[in-house]
């Protein structure tokens, strides 16, 4: 099982959930780093909390997580973890085919918003998992 879980991610934050440590714990430190060689931050949790929402994330980048308890006699094992932000891009609208024959439709969709420079339409035939296009 993993120590550090995440999920909810979107393109700037991300949830990060661990497991309770044992004894008492004073607080968690949470820290996280964009890879590769982002500048580490820190978060103090307080230590009957076992989850945090990390904000401000770049999107499409993955983050190393480290969750470290702290007791009043130190620090305890540290947990890690990692998660990675989803794309800004929004996919196209509305995708439709229409004007079956014998070996060709053809296929319509609404535009992404952004500026898009182009788009890669990948199709096979069902249940076969083989990319045609």
């Amino acid at each position: 099982a993993k120590n550090v879980l995440v999920s909810n991610e979107t393109e700037n934050s991300m949830k990060v959930t661990w497991k309770p440590a044992p004894g008492n714990v004073a607080n968690y430190r949470v820290m996280y780093r964009a890879r590769p060689g982002g500048r580490q931050v820190v978060a103090k949790i307080p230590g009957a909390v076992t989850s945090t929402v990390l904000k401000r994330l770049q999107p499409l980048t993955t983050y190393d997580i480290t969750v470290v308890p702290v007791y009043r006699t130190g620090d305890g094992k540290p947990r890690q973890g990692e998660g990675t932000t989803a794309s800004p891009f929004k996919p196209p609208r509305n995708l439709k085919t229409s004007d079956p024959t014998m070996s060709t439709f053809r296929v319509t969709w609404e535009p992404a918003p952004g500026d898009v420079k182009g788009y890669k339409v990948m199709f096979h035939p069902e249940g076969d998992n083989r990319h045609l296009g």
